[in-house]
């Protein structure tokens, strides 16, 4: 009788490896089906805006899209969209936004894409939007949200930054909201 080769002890240690890996794959093959997106886990949010609207008490400005303010605004959003994103079911309503847009006790941020953006989350929202919109005083800002938008239509849900005061701060140093 030939033998090939010499067979392998079984070892507990090695089906426990294999176990630990297919059971991290499974879990990362739900998420990106669930979430839509194969990098769900990644951290970071570096999209550029096309355009950044300072809604002001009633008054709208456009940022300089060469001005420093407006590179320090979208650095201060990638900075507080950076890791764990949380999400709750606060969504934008058409009369919030026309509040936010036209009432004079409120001051938002509008962050415009010319192409959909996807902010990577472990949730499925926030995959196709073209407008982000924080309010930093008015309804809501209180809870740091941050809505998104497309086509001019509300997304569902909200994601929410630990604070907005980098994005304030820069608002009122660089004179954009007296």
């Amino acid at each position: 009788m030939q033998h090939v080769g010499k067979r392998s002890a079984p070892s507990p240690l090695r089906l426990l490896g294999i176990v630990v890996v297919a059971v991290i794959f499974v879990f990362f093959l739900v998420m990106a089906i669930g979430t839509r997106d194969l990098l769900w886990f990644w951290p970071s949010f570096d999209a550029q805006p096309d355009a950044i609207i300072v809604r002001c008490y009633g008054e709208t400005l456009e940022v300089d899209p060469e001005s420093t303010a407006f590179q320090e605004l979208v650095d201060a959003l990638s900075q507080g969209l950076w890791g764990m994103k949380q999400w709750t079911d606060l969504s934008l309503s058409y009369s919030t936004l026309q509040l936010y847009r036209y009432w004079e006790d409120t001051l938002v941020l509008e962050f415009i894409y010319d192409s959909p953006i996807r902010i990577h989350s472990h949730y499925r929202f926030f995959g196709n939007v073209d407008t982000l919109i924080v309010p930093l005083i008015g309804r809501h800002a209180q809870t740091y949200p941050i809505f998104g938008m497309r086509r001019g239509k509300p997304s569902a849900g909200s994601l929410h930054l630990e604070t907005s005061d980098p994005l304030l701060e820069i608002v009122s140093e660089r004179g954009l909201c007296p």
